[in-house]
C-alpha cells in the first residue's frame, strides 16, 4: 500500500512537469512567434534608435510648401517608436501657444505610401494648444516657424500588428505675404492698396494694412457690376468650381461701414463655403491661386438688392 502511494505521487510529479513543460514551450513558441511579427531590424525597417536616419535613407518627399507632397518610399517602414523632424526650414514667424495656427496635413501609410488623406489635405485651423495634434507633434510646433514643414512618423497598432503613419505638416502663413521678419514682411505689414496689379485699374476704395489688420478708405468709384481686383497674384494651388478657400477676409457694408463678416477679429482663418454665400463670390474668385489676395466689390444685384458690399479675401489654402 506504501509503494503504491508513492508510485502515485511520483505519477502526480511527472504529470505536473509534463505541464509545466508544456506551458514553458507554449510561451518560448508564442514570444518567438510575437518577436517574428513585430520584428522592425533589417533593411526594410527601422530600429528604434536610428528611425529619423531611416527615414531620410527611405523616403523622399517633395512639393512646395501648402502644395500636396508627392511620397517616395523605397521601403516599408514599420517602428514602436515615434519621430518628427524639420524637413524644410523658414526664417518666418515663431508660432506660440494660444495664437492662431495654420496647418495643412497629409497622412500616407507607411507602409506602402497610400495616401491615408484623399485628394486633398487635412487643414487645421485652430489655436495652437494640444488638442490639435497628437503631444510629439503639439511640442514640435511649439519650437517651429511660420513657412516650416515637419516629417512625423506615428506608430499605429491596427489589426494586432504594427502599422505606421507619414505625415507631412506644413506650417501655412496666416496671411498673404506675412511668412517672414525680413523687409518684404515689414512691407506687408503697413501697406496700402490702390490699383490692381494686373489691369493697372484704381480701386474703388483704398486697401489699407496696418499691422495686419484692415481697413478701406473713401469710395472713389461705383462699379455698374461685381467685380474682382487682384492686389497680390499668388502662385499656388488653383481654386476650382469644386473646390473653397481657406481664407483670411474681411467684409464691409459699403453705405454705413458696418463690418458684415471677418477673420481678423481672432487672426483665425475660416474656411469660405462657397456654397453658402453670394454665388457671385465663387464666380469671381474661381481660378484665383493660393496666395493671391483679392479685393471684390459686390454690387447691389447680387447682394438680394442690399447696399454694395467691398471684401478683402487672402487665399490661404483650398479645401474641398
Amino acid at each position: 500500500m506504501v509503494a503504491s502511494k508513492h508510485s502515485i505521487e511520483n505519477n502526480r510529479r511527472k504529470t505536473n512537469l509534463i505541464i509545466k513543460l508544456l506551458v514553458l514551450f507554449f510561451v518560448i513558441f508564442l514570444s518567438i512567434f510575437l518577436i517574428l511579427q513585430y520584428n522592425i531590424s533589417g533593411s526594410s525597417t527601422a530600429e528604434k534608435k536610428q528611425l529619423c536616419e531611416h527615414l531620410n535613407e527611405n523616403m523622399t518627399i517633395s512639393g512646395e510648401l501648402g502644395t500636396i507632397p508627392i511620397l517616395d518610399l523605397e521601403n516599408p517602414i514599420v517602428a514602436t517608436d515615434s519621430c518628427i523632424k524639420t524637413i524644410i526650414k523658414s526664417n518666418g514667424q515663431k508660432l506660440k501657444k494660444g495664437k492662431p495656427v495654420l496647418l495643412s496635413v497629409t497622412v500616407f501609410d507607411s507602409r506602402n505610401g497610400q495616401k491615408l488623406t484623399g485628394d486633398s489635405p487635412k487643414i487645421i485651423a485652430d489655436v495652437l494648444n494640444k488638442k490639435i495634434a497628437e503631444l510629439h507633434v503639439y511640442k514640435k510646433l511649439l519650437k517651429s516657424k511660420i513657412g516650416e514643414r515637419i516629417l512625423s512618423y506615428l506608430p499605429n497598432k491596427s489589426d494586432d500588428r504594427i502599422a505606421g503613419e507619414i505625415s507631412v505638416i506644413d506650417i501655412l502663413p496666416l496671411h498673404v505675404n506675412l511668412v517672414s521678419k525680413d523687409v518684404a514682411y515689414l512691407n506687408s505689414v503697413n501697406k496700402t492698396y490702390t490699383k490692381d496689379i494686373e489691369t493697372g485699374e484704381q480701386l474703388p476704395a483704398e486697401v489699407k494694412i496696418k499691422n495686419a489688420k484692415v481697413s478701406f478708405g473713401e469710395l472713389k468709384s461705383h462699379p455698374s457690376k461685381s467685380v474682382a481686383y487682384i492686389l497680390v497674384k499668388g502662385k499656388g494651388q488653383q481654386l476650382l468650381k469644386n473646390t473653397s478657400p481657406i481664407a483670411q477676409y474681411v467684409a464691409q457694408n459699403v453705405d454705413t461701414k458696418e463690418i458684415i463678416e471677418t477673420t481678423y477679429s481672432n487672426g483665425i482663418p475660416k474656411k469660405l463655403d462657397l456654397k453658402k454665400t453670394y454665388d457671385v463670390i465663387g464666380k469671381l474668385l474661381v481660378d484665383e491661386h493660393v496666395g493671391s489676395k483679392v479685393l471684390l466689390y459686390l454690387s447691389e444685384d447680387d447682394t438680394d438688392g442690399k447696399s454694395p458690399i467691398l471684401m478683402l479675401v487672402d487665399i490661404l489654402a483650398v479645401q474641398k
